[in-house]
């Protein structure tokens, strides 16, 4: 019996008004891919047609037929996302209304996932609103709207770089203007870049921004609802994706994202935590070791420029100042021979991140016309023209604020634009180099990847938003590229090997077997490790983490596949004349899995622990965790052991006291009489001090806390300007 004889003894129109017809398959009808698919693709059209009950009967049979293969591909394609469907909540909502109907024999993990599906459409149903409200203002101020709000943005981006962080996830609610950071808040100018183009087409035109509407905080606002909408996309995709559930919370109208673990969950979190922290620490370290930043030469070139009536107040079409930049300042940004601290930052950290030599890394070729040291040069260009302009706009800020909004954004005629670029770089490669920051709005909109915007024959630079983009990590995720792909090299592998070797032992890189292959195996104090390592690129949202956990299984089922073969005698007798390691049936056997990141350290797939390349390498050379200058060894003795490592991997030995501190909170999203709680967490610094006794570092949080509250009590950008600049409304001069 196949799928299409059981469907044609079916006697009701509606399959889930009569279940038990096929209930009686469930279990004894195995579907082949093929009929599974074909499910799919049906549901698919019905749901386009708007036909409700053969959509609800495809779904169904699927579900109930092929759980596990019909249930990922639905949730992998994003079917029943209805961000896809511009929130109009029907057919889906009746499709999934039917889907949850008790008695139709679906699985508990089926039924909890539809469950979470419907509860998100109540909230679709108040985003529908907010969606319908942003496309018909996007309808009335078209590209002033789209400019206006980038300039808001980018002012936001600036706050940012001079170390204005007002984000507070933890005391506000999602409509306060300090809920979402600058990078939410590209998304959200994202999202409406994407519904622009959707609705309209590319931009054609650059007018002038809409002054009297930033300054009365019309355009923020829009950009807190368009984030909304970014926010509620994330749901759908962890609900899909990696098995979060949105559930009621008891009270009216207010659900809440719950994690698929509480270990997932953690995980997830204290990644983020100490990938901030570890960049911040990392990036002083870098800013120690000299050199200018573009603020220290900006002042100067901005007063020689004013001087030369190169930067001019210009009254019409709108009053807005005009930067002419000197063909000798452009060529003076490729021929400065030292890195500057910007640039020391942003390529160490990268070179940190991708585990490659900053040389190595600036001679990566991404295509014919273009390596990373072309956007390097393309960068420092535009980080030139954006202190400069910082140093001319902010001290005017509080005086004129309205004319420094509108003239925060560089507007170039393309062609201007390439051969501004050509006078670091060849024109072949700033033609490339624009095409790979550009967005298209009617594609794939991603700020914080392509944030030039072409508006008919101009291009917007939002240099502020620029400056904030990485651009190693970022063009790989654009061009779908990474480095090493051809798998010859491998850094994170190499990068243990050569700790192993220094500490006297006699790791097996590439170990293959009859099975497959162990990235690692090293025997150290009579314990077998064996490793699995993953490149991956630091995650910035969901859909990137989700690289990252591929990964994790990936390497799971390959550590499974070792373990398994351990316990056959003549594997390991093989396996010890091979490595010359004395193993039998009595050796332990530690697994981990190590990723270039630091996400997921903690997590356990199939069994096997997490680990971060850094992480463990400063494990095998130190042993230590640091606060200031006190300092705690998790060693039993003064070097390493193998009941060392086995500790790190098995009984969580550095991290057990990092989850002891973690705190939780619920960030609040408000939609029009509804809100959504999001649980995060957050390390309590001043407790984990207490944990290892670390009275100074302790002294010193608190200090830098009560610091860090009055300088944001009491700060003013253009004063803070002002003092940077020497004071004064054109200090420069």
């Amino acid at each position: 019996m196949n799928l299409a004889s059981v469907i044609g003894t079916l006697t009701r129109a509606s399959w889930v008004e009569s279940p038990q017809e096929l209930i009686v398959h469930q279990g004894k009808l195995v579907l082949t891919k093929k009929e599974s698919r074909g499910l799919l693709d049906d549901a698919q059209q019905a749901i386009m047609k708007g036909d409700q009950r053969e959509a609800a009967n495809r779904l169904y049979a699927g579900l109930l037929l092929d759980e596990q293969q019909f249930l990922a591909s639905l949730q992998k394609r994003g079917v029943l996302r209805i961000s896809r469907c511009s929130y109009a909540t029907e057919p889906l909502s009746s499709i999934v209304s039917d889907l949850v109907t008790p008695g139709l024999g679906l699985s508990q993990s089926v039924t909890e996932y539809l469950q979470s599906v419907a509860n998100l459409y109540v909230v679709a149903r108040r985003i529908l609103q907010e969606y319908q409200e942003l496309r018909a203002w996007l309808d009335r101020e078209r590209e002033v709207g789209i400019k206006s709000a980038l300039a808001w943005l980018d002012f936001t981006f600036l706050k940012a770089t001079v170390g204005i962080h007002e984000t507070s996830k933890r005391h506000v609610a999602s409509r306060h203007p300090f809920f979402f950071d600058v990078e939410e808040l590209a998304g959200g100018l994202s999202s409406l870049l994407a519904l622009y183009g959707n609705e309209f087409g590319p931009l054609t035109q650059c007018p002038a921004i809409n002054e009297q509407g930033l300054l009365a905080g019309h355009y923020l606002a829009v950009l807190i609802s368009a984030s909304h909408l970014a926010a509620f996309r994330d749901w759908e995709f962890q609900v899909d994706r990696q098995g979060y559930r949105l559930v009621p919370t008891g009270h009216p109208n207010a659900y809440r994202l719950v994690h698929p673990s509480p270990e997932f969950h953690r995980s997830v979190e204290l990644g983020f935590i100490q990938t901030s922290q570890q960049r911040r620490i990392k990036t002083l370290e870098w800013a120690r070791e000299g050199g200018k930043s573009f603020h220290d030469f900006a002042p100067k070139l901005m007063a020689g420029m004013e001087d030369a009536g190169l930067i001019r107040l210009i009254e019409k079409p709108t009053a807005r100042f005009r930067f002419d930049f000197p063909l000798e300042i452009l060529q003076l940004t490729a021929g400065v021979q030292e890195l500057f601290i910007e640039e020391t930052i942003n390529l160490a950290g990268a070179s940190r991140d991708l585990l490659t030599p900053p040389q190595e890394l600036l001679d990566f070729t991404l295509d014919e016309h273009l390596t990373f040291r072309d956007l390097f040069l393309v960068s420092r260009l535009f980080q030139f023209i954006r202190s400069i302009s910082a140093a001319k706009l902010i001290p005017e800020f509080e005086t004129r604020p309205g004319l420094v909004l509108q003239s925060i954004v560089p507007v170039f005629q393309h062609d201007t634009l390439v051969a501004l670029l050509s006078t670091c770089v060849s024109r072949e490669t700033a033609e490339a180099a624009i095409r790979m920051w550009s967005t298209d709005v009617t594609g794939h909109v991603d700020m914080q990847y392509q944030p030039l915007i072409p508006a008919g024959g101009e291009v917007l630079l939002p240099a502020n938003v620029f400056a904030n983009t990485n651009i190693y990590r970022n063009p790989l995720v654009v061009i779908e590229r990474r480095l090493y792909e051809d798998g010859r090299v491998d850094p994170l592998v190499t990068l243990l090997e050569t700790k192993f070797k220094e500490l006297g032992h006699h790791p097996r890189a590439g170990f293959e077997y009859d099975l497959g292959e162990i990235d690692l195996l090293v025997f150290v104090g009579g314990i077998l490790f064996a490793l699995e390592c993953k490149n991956s690129l630091v995650p910035s949202g969901p859909h990137e983490l989700m690289t990252s956990l591929d990964y994790l299984r990936t390497a799971g089922d390959q550590l499974e596949r070792f373990r398994t073969r351990m316990l056959d005698p003549t594997f390991l007798t093989w396996l010890s004349k091979e490595t010359g390691w004395r193993l039998d049936g009595t050796t332990h056997l530690t697994t981990g899995i190590v990723l270039s990141n630091r996400m997921f350290m903690g997590l356990r797939e199939k069994g096997h622990p997490v680990r971060g390349a850094y992480d463990l390498e400063h494990f095998l050379a130190d042993g230590t965790y640091s606060m200031g200058e006190e300092t705690h060894r998790f060693w039993l003795g003064d070097a390493l052991t193998g009941e060392d490592l086995r500790r790190y991997f098995e009984d969580d030995l550095t991290y057990q006291p990092l989850w002891a501190c973690l705190r939780g909170f619920e960030a609040e999203y408000q939609f029009d009489g509804l809100k959504v709680f999001i649980p995060h967490l957050y390390l309590d610094s001043l407790a984990l001090a207490d944990h290892f006794g670390f009275e100074g570092a302790k002294q010193g949080l608190m200090d830098q806390q009560a610091e860090y509250t009055e300088a944001v009590t009491n700060f003013s950008l253009g004063e803070h300007y002002k003092a940077m600049y020497g004071g004064g409304a054109n200090p420069a001069k």
